[in-house]
């Protein structure tokens, strides 16, 4: 059984500070996701949702489950450190559609940082 180990996330405040200094930048679906290269073998997440954008509690951590669950199930992302944030209309998609392309997501993101690393 695969679990969401504690290595997989960006758990310190310093983590997320790291990406958010001068990160890459890709945005879609009601998501813009911030990443930046890391020195672990590994991808890291880190999950932030403000109130802002999904006011009910119970809706955020719906969409943290899903963002969880679909980043547990990806083994092709490099070793990045990535900070999910939602934006105004994540609200506007439903659960299952965002389900859906959150792995079309996971696969543009892996092959912009892939091309975006042979750029420099």
């Amino acid at each position: 059984m695969h679990t969401f180990e504690k290595k997989h996330r960006l758990l310190k405040k310093q983590d997320f500070n790291d990406v958010f200094k001068e990160p890459s930048r890709f945005s879609s679906h009601g998501f813009t996701f911030l990443y930046k290269e890391n020195a672990h073998k590994h991808a890291r997440i880190g999950i932030a949702l403000s109130k802002k954008i999904i006011n009910k509690s119970f809706e955020r951590n719906k969409v943290k489950r899903l963002l969880r669950e679909s980043f547990r199930l990806q083994s092709e992302l490099p070793a990045i450190d990535i900070v999910v944030l939602a934006k105004p209309r994540l609200s506007r998609y439903s659960y299952r559609e965002i389900r859906t392309n959150l792995d079309g997501l996971w696969h543009t993101l892996s092959e912009q940082y892939k091309h975006q690393s042979l750029e420099s």
